[in-house]
């Protein structure tokens, strides 16, 4: 019986794999200095397409404003697309 929930449970998580579809990408910067050979490998993750959006999620550091100010400041010059910042922490 045991047996059978094993197989059944692992069908499940294959076909559950199997029919995932890829929606986008996430490229997650820690620290540091970000070159402009960073950037541009993280824009050719992407594939941006016009009319994509570049999103920032700076919850992770102290001063999101500033964090997103600088971000998109290192970004800007490599790309057109509209770069937005949600920042879901009140304050």
């Amino acid at each position: 019986m045991v047996k059978h929930f094993f197989i059944f449970i692992a069908i499940i998580l294959t076909h559950t794999s199997l029919n995932a579809q890829s929606k986008g990408n996430l490229f997650i910067i820690g620290g540091g200095t970000r070159t402009a050979k960073l950037m541009q490998a993280k824009l050719a993750t992407a594939q941006l397409k016009e009319g994509d959006y570049i999103v920032v999620l700076p919850m992770a550091s102290a001063e999101t404003d500033t964090a997103f100010y600088y971000f998109k400041k290192s970004l800007a010059n490599l790309s057109a697309n509209p770069i937005v910042n949600f920042n879901f922490i009140k304050g």
